[in-house]
C-alpha cells in the first residue's frame, strides 16, 4: 500500500476553491531585519524595493526578506511554520503557498527565489560565468549575474506574487538545481 506523506485531506487542499466571500488571502513581509507588514500595497512594496538604501537590505545577518501567504483570525487551514518576534507581534504562514525571497546583492540588483513545490528563479539563459558573492546562513553564497533583475523588473516580479503568488511572466525562470553551473561553483565540490 502506497502512503503519502503529508497529504492534506481534499478539504484542507489550500488550492481548493474558496467560499466567494471568504477574504483575501493575507499576504505578510517580513523584511530583511525580520520585522513584518500585513498586507503591503503594490505600492508600498514598490517603495521598499526602489527606495531602501542597499544597507536596508543587508540587515539581520543573511539580508533576505520574504513575502509569504499568513494565517488570518479564525483560518483554520494547516499552518506551516510561525514566526514570533520580540515585541510580540507574530505571524503563522499557511502550509502548500508558495513563497518569494528577495535578496539585493548589489545596489539596484534583485536576485529572487519563488518556492512552492520546488524553488525556482529568473535566469536569462547567458550562463552562470559572471557571479556575485553573497552570503547565506554565514556561508559564501553565489548568484548568478545571470539571475540578478533591476528595479522595474523586481516591482514586476513582487506584483504579480502580491496577485496571485504565481511567478511573474516578466522573466524566465528556472528549477535551482537546473542552473547551468560550472564545476566548482559549490564549496563542497
Amino acid at each position: 500500500m502506497e502512503t503519502t506523506i503529508n497529504a492534506l485531506l481534499p478539504s484542507e487542499d489550500p488550492w481548493a476553491a474558496r467560499p466567494a466571500d471568504a477574504p483575501k488571502e493575507l499576504i505578510v513581509y517580513q523584511a530583511s531585519d525580520g520585522s513584518l507588514k500585513f498586507d503591503p500595497t503594490p505600492e508600498e512594496m514598490a517603495e521598499i524595493l526602489l527606495s531602501s538604501p542597499h544597507q536596508y537590505w543587508l540587515q539581520g545577518g543573511n539580508g533576505e526578506a520574504a513575502i509569504r501567504v499568513g494565517r488570518r483570525p479564525g483560518d483554520k487551514r494547516p499552518v506551516s511554520h510561525s514566526i514570533k518576534l520580540a515585541n510580540g507581534t507574530g505571524a503563522e504562514f499557511l502550509w502548500g503557498y508558495p513563497e518569494i525571497w528577495i535578496k539585493v546583492p548589489e545596489p539596484g540588483k534583485y536576485f529572487f527565489r519563488w518556492s512552492g513545490h520546488e524553488t525556482w528563479m529568473p535566469y536569462d539563459g547567458t550562463g552562470c560565468d559572471a557571479f556575485v558573492m553573497d552570503e547565506e546562513g554565514g556561508e559564501p553564497f553565489k548568484i548568478a549575474r545571470a539571475s540578478l533583475v533591476g528595479g522595474a523588473t523586481a516591482v514586476e516580479i513582487v506584483n504579480e506574487y502580491l496577485r496571485t503568488q504565481a511567478r511573474s511572466k516578466v522573466v524566465s525562470w528556472i528549477i535551482d538545481a537546473d542552473l547551468p553551473v560550472p564545476k566548482g561553483w559549490y564549496s563542497w565540490e
